[in-house]
């Protein structure tokens, strides 16, 4: 029988401070600010919520080898109209005498990560009742794939005839490893624990720090004698699976009456609800009471109401900071916009809106993927310093310009497309609404500008405030918008979509990830049929039919915000660009200016329209922002503000922007003020036509002729200036190997923490080459220093065997504690050899970027959506 909780004790949860010891936060400069805003719980607290913090998983039954040979399915196979029809599957009958099973878990192989299983089950009652889950993508667990169906609380297993389904497979045999299934229990300690502290709590897509509430347990917060005019505001919001109403209460000591009381049903459950209360101005040292009372017992395994990021705010208008948007268009080139000087208009919205701001010609992505970029642009930091290059989470302490802002009194929110911008990888940290869109690509635009307009419309007029928009409309699969992409292609017919995904990399030229072009269906599933040479155009015109359709979206919602006779900086721009075929490229992922060169344009109370054709980079946007909203913090980034250009002055910019490609193995860029172009690809790995790269962007803009071999002391000059930047920055390991012998000696370096994109080389590293999981061959010459960087791994140890492929002996073995600043130095000597091994752990500078993200299968699905994974 089920266990439900109940608590009829009525129990305060104090939490150890009062409003008058919160830090508050508030003006940064002269302009004038609203009072203190007492934040009741700081903004960036608390892990993702998951039931699974406080559930017991135990297993009621197990199946194993359902099918000792597999499931051969026909050739003609479709997926049945009913899933619960006769067809091809496995049907199985839960065992007898077991408890209630919350979740079947269901391994396989056979099966690719893009495919999925279905599982449906018939209960018995008398009155047979059929209930479906749908089609399921699985997480990959080397050669098998795990699909788990949670039961949304069925209320029986035992005698339960289940049937797996295979959905769109055909003519393959699907071994089942393995069908189990699992009851979940509470388990009131960690109940306590998580109740007890704050979470990140997701409702309808929206992520917010938040505060969990159990029947009859208030949160309780003092309140000052004195405090003056002051209004709580607080958001609540209950998960869609709870059972039964739930009101929601806000009371005071010593009064009957309650503040405020709203109850969520059925109808409005699943999504967070803006409240407020007006607190009573002139009061003794009293407190309020947020609790919650439902009409059917709690069931904690479904989840548990939550209040969202309560605060206390001064009542009353104040002279306000300005408000701030800031736009980023995922992978769009700068050369496709009209304003840009693209011949086709695809632009019309956005070339009206840019011809009223300030444009800038030459702006320069930190990165040329989407995670890497977004922590530059958001942080002000050149992804050497943050050291976000690989899919982990950013570090918690980076300097986020929501944090910055929200510290200077704006209420912040984004608006976002979700996959690496989904808050678990760590870019929702300083907002107080962060919104991860999770559903059909083809929607997902209309969602944002519906979402962005509602927020232009409840901006509070008592506070400034900060929005970051993002959407992937421009992203493959380029999906043909009509009526522009008939325009643009004189009419061509297919219905499908063209998805950029990556090759398999070789060692022979650099390890590095290359990207082709397939057909896929309207739903983005993909049919691996390349796209011809020939119809390279059509592409593009999908691109550029996806760029009109978000310019017809997007440009109302920045004309709206031009009339608007408030405040507002607006700052429009992108993470990347796309290579359509340049220099044998497509996608993204190099450093040539198809994929660097972004929009830029900022519209600004009192700046005057004109475009700036000097150089800058995507770092210097956050501290533009500031420097434009009047707030100084005292913060130093790797940025400039660029208000001295806006402003029309000549001040001296940096004339360097750089880039670095580092989960790609493109190395590193440096772009001299649109002169020159210099790439240096420091994988270790054998490279075809040489290390490095130089262009002259005056002369040749499309990047196609090398003069590298040409320009020798320019190539020693700034390669000299690539090594001094990346040798300054901080990453886990560095280790080096210095054969002192008057021969040359081949080396095997075996480590759990090598992988073919994470091991960088600066100055000599000899010919490195992978020859397996985790282990390189290094041949080093006389008289020579090999020098390697291990910008990432997920161990808490560095651990690394060094041995000799001609002696077929072990010559080093080491082991580093991660997270320490440690280092350490062998000499190596026989009777023909004699080296010096160096292994260094750093602390990055920001502390340690997270362990790789548990992604759910949903955002799996989004990843592989947008070509990010298999």
């Amino acid at each position: 029988m089920r266990t439900y909780l109940e608590f009829s004790n009525l129990m305060v949860i104090r939490l150890g401070f009062a409003l008058a010891g919160l830090v508050f936060l508030g003006c940064g400069n002269s302009t004038s600010q609203p009072a203190e805003i007492q934040r009741l719980i700081p903004v960036d607290t608390g892990r993702i919520f998951s039931v699974q913090g406080y559930v017991k998983r135990s297993e009621v039954f197990s199946i194993d080898e359902v099918v000792e040979e597999g499931v051969t399915l026909p050739a003609n196979w479709t997926l049945p109209a009913q899933l619960d029809s006769k067809g091809p599957g496995i049907t199985w009958t839960a065992p007898g005498g077991v408890e209630v099973a919350d979740e079947v878990e269901v391994t396989v192989s056979g099966v690719r990560p893009r495919e999925g299983i279905a599982l449906s089950w018939t209960i018995d009652d008398g009155r047979p009742t059929t209930r479906r889950l749908g089609f399921k993508k699985g997480r990959r667990e080397g050669n098998t794939l795990t699909f788990s169906f949670r039961l949304d609380r069925s209320p029986a297993s035992a005698g339960v005839t289940y049937r797996l389904s295979f959905v769109g497979l055909e003519g393959r045999s699907i071994r089942v490893r393995s069908v189990k299934g699992f009851g979940w229990s509470v388990v009131p300690e960690r109940l306590e624990s998580t109740v007890a502290q704050p979470v990140k709590m997701t409702l309808g897509g929206v992520t917010r720090t938040a505060r969990l509430a159990l029947v009859e347990r208030p949160i309780a917060w003092e309140i000052p004698a004195g405090l003056g005019a002051s209004r709580l505001s607080f958001s609540y919001g209950v998960p869609e699976d709870t059972v039964g109403g739930t009101e929601f209460r806000v009371l005071t000591t010593g009064r009957e009456v309650p503040l405020f009381s709203a109850t969520v049903g059925d109808s409005n459950k699943g999504q967070w609800h803006e409240a407020g209360v007006d607190l009573p101005s002139e009061t003794s040292e009293s407190e309020f009471l947020l609790e919650v009372v439902t009409s059917v017992p709690q069931d904690p395994l479904v989840g548990l109401p939550a209040w969202g990021n309560p605060e206390i705010r001064p009542v009353g208008k104040s002279s306000l900071r300005p408000d701030v948007v800031l736009v980023s268009i995922d992978t769009l080139r700068a050369d496709h916009l009209s304003s840009y000087g693209y011949g086709r208009p695809t632009s019309p919205a956005i070339d009206a809106w840019a011809a009223q701001s300030v444009l800038f010609e030459q702006a320069i992505a930190s990165a040329p993927w989407t995670l890497p970029s977004h922590t530059s642009l958001l942080t002000g930091l050149m992804p050497f310093t943050h050291g976000v290059n690989y899919p982990r989470p950013a570090p918690e302490d980076l300097p986020y310009l929501a944090q910055r802002l929200r510290a200077a009194g704006y209420a912040t929110t984004a608006i976002t497309g979700g996959s690496y911008l989904n808050p678990s990888f760590g870019l929702g940290r300083g907002f107080d609404s962060y919104f991860s869109y999770a559903g059909s690509l083809d929607s997902e635009l209309e969602v944002q500008i519906a979402a962005a307009n509602d927020w232009m419309q409840a901006r509070q007029q008592s506070r400034p405030s900060f929005l970051f928009l993002h959407t992937y409309e421009v992203h493959d699969p380029y999906v043909a918008r009509e009526p522009w992409f008939s325009q643009y292609s004189g009419g061509t017919d297919d219905p499908r979509d063209v998805l950029a995904r990556d090759t398999n990399s070789r060692d022979g030229d650099g390890l590095r990830i290359r990207n082709r072009l397939i057909y896929g269906s309207s739903r983005a599933e993909l049919e691996e049929e390349p796209v011809d040479s020939s119809r390279i155009g059509e592409v593009v015109d999908r691109y550029d039919s996806g760029i009109s359709y978000m310019d017809s979206l997007l440009g109302p919602f920045l004309e709206a915000l031009s009339k608007d006779p408030g405040n507002t900086i607006v700052v429009l721009t992108s993470d990347h660009g796309e290579a359509f075929g340049e220099q044998g490229q497509f996608g993204h992922g190099s450093l040539y200016d198809h994929q660097l060169r972004v929009p830029l344009v900022i519209a600004a109370p009192g700046v005057v329209a004109r475009r700036v054709s000097q150089q800058v980079s995507s770092i210097d946007i956050a501290e533009t922002i500031l420097d434009l909203a009047g707030v100084d913090d005292g913060i130093v980034t790797d940025g400039t503000s660029l208000r001295s250009l806006l402003e029309g002055r000549t001040d001296v910019h940096p004339e360097v922007a750089w880039s670095y490609s580092a989960l790609a193995n493109y190395g590193i860029s440096l772009r001299l003020d649109g002169r020159l172009k210099y790439i240096e690809y420091n994988s270790p790995w054998p490279l075809e036509g040489g290390r490095s790269e130089l262009y002259d962007l005056r002369r040749d803009a499309a990047e196609s002729t090398d003069l590298s071999a040409s320009s020798e002391s320019i190539v020693t000059s700034l390669s000299a200036r690539v090594l001094q930047e990346y040798e300054h920055a901080v990453f886990p390991a560095r280790f080096s190997i210095t054969n002192r012998s008057a021969r040359g000696e081949t080396l095997i370096v075996d480590s759990p923490s090598f992988h073919p994109s994470v091991v960088k080389s600066t100055g000599e590293a000899g010919a490195a080459s992978i020859v397996g999981a985790g282990r390189m061959r290094i041949r080093v010459a006389p008289q020579s220093r090999s020098n390697f960087t291990v910008e990432q791994f997920s161990r808490d140890s560095f651990d690394l065997r060094l041995f000799s492929a001609s002696r077929d002996q072990l010559l080093l073995e080491e082991h580093l504690v991660a997270g320490e600043e440690v280092s350490s130095r062998h000499e190596i000597q026989t009777a023909d050899l004699d080296l010096v091994v160096e292994i260094e752990l750093a602390t990055s500078k920001h502390g340690p970027i997270g362990d790789p993200v548990q992604t759910d299968p949903e955002l799996e699905e989004q990843l592989r959506a947008l070509g990010y994974l298999d």
